[in-house]
């Protein structure tokens, strides 16, 4: 009869019930040791912060004592600023003599003023005399001293000086005449690096790695480290919601709280105290992190001797559970190395699916590119056949329809590549007003288009057809979402992130100036849980064949890359609003430019007789509509071509006429390629301009060519090019020979 112990009893887990039973024991073995080890901890760390607190509150009474010597010394100096003002007033040359030698004996102390009520300069210790049409009137501490007669002294935030460049703040009191009437003021300017330098020999202890002077507003007038946020003020401030702010406002004349800083996100503890009748604050902070390792160093020491106990006790429990954790070990590293490779093949098979689609898009591109060359070409050799009047305005119709095919043609290529976009500052307004037609044609009767976009409302850095395609994509899905029709909105303003203003935007994005792009429906609107997975690729709540779920990703992926963000705002039964938020241009869009006229053939001979004889091309491309069009175009700029429609019959034309001067080739040919077509016109005529065209987003390197022009380009384009290509040659003095 077999004994019970040979095979163990299972477990609802499926573990041997020995396995378990083992880990229950070391559990009791380790529980006791652990409760000691938890009360000391709790007890260490207790005690650690209690003395941290206390000796933040030292560190903050230092630094305060200090402070407030300085700004009694700020306080002594404006009496004797107005002293001598008094005793020296017409002698302007005297009073900043004085001015001078004050400032440059008072360490914190960086330059003395004496405004007149006008803002114009008396007098200065940093120079003599003062440059003419110096106005301090739009300082903040002028403006508030003229404007608040009860107020008798001001603080400045930190601002830069407009004759030395130097960074400052400055305590202002207010001159009055003897009607008691504003009559100028005393500035008292400091120097915010004498207190960021000062900080550290006061608190004499590295543990202590933040301290500040600030404002009771939340402006920051010193601190150390130096670390401000811009290069020019004015410089952000503490935001009301912030931990300092807050604690102000619960206690306002000390206190302490732990909080992240603003700066670098670390956790800190904090003491503040206010400065006697002054609106200014001193602050000190220690890392919780630095506290938690002093702790730790503690917990350090006890931890050998309750080591040694736990390992006595357990030691005999691991050694039972040795085979049983080896087993288990191999199982899960056998179910690691499934998962692994499902989700390689998951990998590989979302590979394979976006290569397959960035083929077909980019085949699909290239081939509309050409499509439109053949469109735009033909567009252009008509040019100067279309009288003015209806006609014109047609014709003019379809060469900007040419014009926005490309646009979507390089969208499409982007995708297909994750081609760098090319943002350029735009004008919103008039992009959105451009697309009106397109909209309404897209869009249908049932639903209506407005436009709402502000006269003044600032450039936007965007690539215009990325920005356009995402237009119309946000305005297909609002289609979608009013079957019965609607009203779709189209609105644009500026919004300004991080000075507490404007909150529809994403919270991810940086603080700065944005140009919010918003489309808005009557629509069905979309639940949470829509919401939640509306940015994720391929993720679409439409039948099959009516969207692939690309639509939104695709524009929150242009918009990042520009530097912007998406954001959405939808409820059931309440429409759909996205917002698409772009950086604004820092220059004004470039003025939209027209191309320029193909010259008449009358024209093109005479400047060609003028250049000294005719010019020749050779051009080849497999496309007979595309040849027939730039034929044409090339022939109207005063060229004479020659035609060929593959490779080997272009090599043939270049042996039998030595006349050609200039090779324009596709790239994309059956059977031998435009790189392969330039590389062998170079051996048979060494020098020969070569110009290649492409309809790819980016070709290849090394093609032994002179430039690449990308389809769909405008024809002035490729005459320009090529007649510089032939001006180059002949300036050089060279001639390609057979």
């Amino acid at each position: 009869m077999q004994s019970e112990t040979m095979v163990p009893a299972e477990t609802p887990t499926g573990r041997p019930l020995t396995i378990r039973t083992l880990w229950a024991l070391l559990v009791a073995s380790v529980a006791g040791p652990a409760l000691i080890l938890a009360l000391f901890a709790v007890t260490s760390y207790r005690d650690e912060v209690a003395a941290s607190r206390a000796a933040l509150q030292t560190q903050v009474d230092v630094l305060y004592e200090h402070t407030l010597r300085v700004f009694d010394l700020h306080r002594i100096v404006v009496e004797r600023v107005r002293a001598i003002v008094e005793l020296r007033r017409g002698n302007e040359r005297a009073i900043h003599a004085e001015l001078q030698h004050l400032a440059a004996t008072l360490a914190p102390l960086s330059s003395l003023w004496v405004l007149r009520a006008d803002g114009g300069v008396l007098a200065t210790s940093v120079v003599h005399p003062v440059p003419s049409g110096v106005n301090l009137s739009d300082r903040d501490y002028f403006r508030a001293l003229r404007d608040d007669p009860a107020r008798d002294l001001f603080i400045s935030e930190v601002g830069r000086g407009r004759v030395d460049r130097a960074l400052f703040f400055t305590v202002a009191v207010p001159m009055r005449d003897a009607e008691g009437r504003f009559d100028g003021l005393i500035a008292v300017s400091s120097d915010p690096g004498y207190f960021s330098e000062a900080f550290p020999r006061l608190l004499r202890d590295s543990r202590f790695d933040l301290a500040g002077l600030l404002r009771d507003d939340g402006a920051i007038l010193a601190r150390h480290p130096v670390a401000y946020p811009a290069a020019e003020p004015p410089f952000p401030r503490l935001p009301p919601d912030s931990g300092l702010m807050t604690a102000i406002g619960r206690q306002p004349d000390r206190g302490a709280y732990v909080h992240e800083t603003w700066s670098d996100d670390v956790t800190r503890s904090f003491a503040y105290r206010r400065i006697e009748s002054l609106p200014l604050y001193v602050v000190v902070a220690r890392s919780t992190a630095d506290v938690n390792a002093v702790w730790g160093a503690k917990l350090a020491g006890f931890l050998p001797a309750w080591g040694i106990a736990t390992l006595a006790l357990v030691a005999a429990t691991l050694f039972a559970l040795r085979n049983a954790r080896r087993e288990q070990r191999t199982l899960d590293a056998l179910r690691d190395e499934m998962q692994r490779r499902d989700r390689a093949e998951e990998a590989l098979r979302r590979t394979q699916r976006f290569e397959a689609m960035g083929q077909l898009t980019g085949g699909v591109a290239h081939d509309f590119n050409n499509v439109l060359q053949g469109i735009g070409g033909c567009l252009a050799a008509l040019d100067p056949h279309i009288p003015q009047g209806p006609a014109r305005g047609m014709f003019e119709a379809a060469r900007r329809s040419v014009e926005r095919g490309a646009g979507l043609t390089r969208s499409l290529l982007a995708f297909a590549r994750r081609q760098v976009l090319a943002p350029e500052p735009t004008d919103i307004g008039d992009m959105l007003d451009g697309m009106r037609p397109l909209l309404e044609r897209t869009l249908g009767g049932l639903i209506r288009v407005d436009i709402a976009v502000p006269p003044d409302l600032p450039a936007a850095l965007v690539d215009r057809a990325g920005m356009e395609s995402a237009i119309l994509n946000l305005a297909i899905n609002a289609r979608d979402a009013m079957p019965a029709g609607g009203l779709l909105t189209l609105r644009a303003r500026e919004v300004r992130v991080g000075d507490g203003g404007d909150a529809v935007h994403p919270p991810d994005l940086a603080p700065g100036r944005y140009v919010a792009v918003m489309v808005e429906d009557t629509g069905i609107g979309m639940d949470d849980a829509t919401l939640a997975r509306a940015f994720e690729p391929f993720f679409t709540t439409k039948e099959v064949g009516r969207g692939s779920g690309l639509g939104l990703p695709m524009v929150h992926g242009m918009a990042a890359q520009l530097g912007g963000g998406v954001h959405i705002a939808s409820a059931v039964g309440r429409g759909t609003t996205v917002t698409v938020c772009l950086p604004c241009a820092t220059t004004a869009p470039a003025p939209a430019t027209v191309a320029p006229p193909v010259p008449a053939p009358d024209e093109a001979k005479k400047a060609d007789e003028a250049g000294g004889g005719e010019r020749v091309v050779l051009l080849v491309d497999d496309d007979a509509v595309i040849r027939v069009a730039m034929t044409a175009v090339l022939e109207m700029a005063g060229f004479r071509v020659r035609e060929a429609g593959e490779g080997t019959s272009a090599l043939a034309l270049l042996r039998d006429h030595p006349d050609i001067g200039a090779l324009v080739t596709d790239y994309a040919m059956p059977g031998m390629t435009g790189a392969v077509l330039a590389r062998e016109a170079r051996r048979l005529r060494p020098g020969l301009p070569v110009l290649v065209i492409t309809g790819y987003a980016e070709a290849p390197d090394g093609i032994d060519c002179d430039g690449l022009l990308q389809k769909p380009f405008r024809p002035p384009d490729l005459t320009a090019r090529l007649g510089a290509l032939l001006d180059r040659q002949a300036a050089s003095g060279t001639v390609p020979k057979p």
